[in-house]
């Protein structure tokens, strides 16, 4: 499946606030944390900017709709070979997916946890899967599964019960077991961070 993964570094953009639409700019404002200010400034600064290029358009003529579930997509993107993008950002990365199909990407920083802490994100399944390993891997083990479900829902833009996304750890990979439909997942590592990227082969590319 043709899809395309773009990293840009905090220092590698100009955060411009003039490419803020009104609802877009109403939420910057309503941000207090600087640094999530930033973040989501810089954030839709180097969307927009990696979109008006495949269109070749400007990046200030580029405003977003959303889905019912607030993912933000572009109906003129609709005629070019990559009509579905996603954003994720972590710790001054910016991570961008573009794919011929809906697609979800995530990036993480692994950081130290209590299994116990985290225990609500996990099918009862996925945690004694993690449980029976040394704690000092819970960490790393954790977060693949983490980006990996993330990237999940952000691809499928849906609503899941929790007991209704299930994985099974095999041979180090999370693998998923339910639902049964077709994804496709990918994973890497970058400057010690975790990504996953998912692909929902199950919608029709034509539409939007």
């Amino acid at each position: 499946m043709n899809y395309e993964l773009i990293i840009k570094e905090q220092e590698e953009i100009t955060p411009d606030l003039t490419l803020l639409d009104d609802s877009e700019l109403d939420r910057y404002q309503r941000l207090i944390s600087p640094q999530k200010k930033l973040s989501f400034l810089t954030g839709q600064t180097v969307l927009k900017q990696v979109l008006a290029n495949c269109l070749g358009i400007s990046p200030a003529s580029i405003s977003f709709a959303l889905t019912p579930m607030g993912k933000p997509y572009l109906p003129a993107l609709a005629e070019t070979t990559m009509p579905f993008f996603n954003l994720s950002h972590s710790e001054g990365h910016y991570l961008i997916g573009l794919s011929s199909c809906p697609i979800g990407v995530d990036i993480e920083l692994p950081k130290a946890i209590d299994l116990t802490n985290v225990r609500h994100f996990l099918t009862p399944h996925e945690y004694e899967q993690i449980k029976v390993f040394p704690k000092s891997l819970h960490s790393s083990i954790f977060y693949r599964l983490f980006t990996t479900k993330e990237a999940f829902l952000k691809a499928t833009d849906k609503w899941w019960a929790l007991d209704t996304v299930r994985f099974q750890l095999e041979n180090h990979h999370w693998a998923l077991t339910s639902p049964g439909e077709s994804f496709q997942f990918y994973q890497r590592d970058y400057k010690g961070h975790y990504i996953a990227v998912c692909l929902d082969m199950t919608v029709i590319t034509t539409q939007r």
